[in-house]
């Protein structure tokens, strides 16, 4: 079944997005016009599904300007990143892959969200002159301190 949804962050660096791919241990594809999903909208997540609802039109599923290759998936889909006319992009992918589920830590990709902003804090500080410090926390957070040079 087809379930492509989008992840609900605001992509608006890519060097960011790049890097939180690194991160992750991800592939990030610049310019790829395709990304795998299950490959035809089948219409069985509630008639407006999450994609649609956030300007993806069904016949654009799987259509993207740059992809993300998640190592591990059970059926090979990948995450499409995808533009939007405001200058911005939205991730999307097909939730239906368990193994893509695992990698990107479940429902709205919550890893993926934390590494982007991790590393756009990361390079948003060093260019105001400000070291920036890591700690990951128990609960799986990460603590960033920012320090002046």
């Amino acid at each position: 079944m087809s379930h492509l949804v989008t992840v609900a962050v605001e992509v608006r660096d890519l060097n960011a997005l790049k890097k939180a791919c690194e991160r992750l241990g991800f592939q990030f594809v610049a310019g790829a016009t395709r990304f795998e999903w299950f490959g035809r909208w089948m219409d069985d997540y509630d008639g407006a599904d999450a994609a649609h609802r956030h300007g993806i039109k069904p016949e654009d599923y799987g259509r993207c300007q740059h992809k993300i290759v998640v190592p591990g998936t059970s059926y090979g889909y990948e995450i499409g990143v995808v533009a939007r006319p405001d200058g911005g992009y939205t991730l999307a992918l097909d939730n239906f892959d368990p193994g893509l589920n695992q990698a990107v830590g479940g429902e709205g990709a919550p890893r993926l969200v934390q590494a982007y902003a991790v590393e756009k804090v990361r390079m948003e500080a060093l260019a105001q002159g400000h070291l920036c410090r890591e700690q990951r926390l128990d609960d799986g957070s990460i603590r960033l301190t920012l320090q002046g040079f």
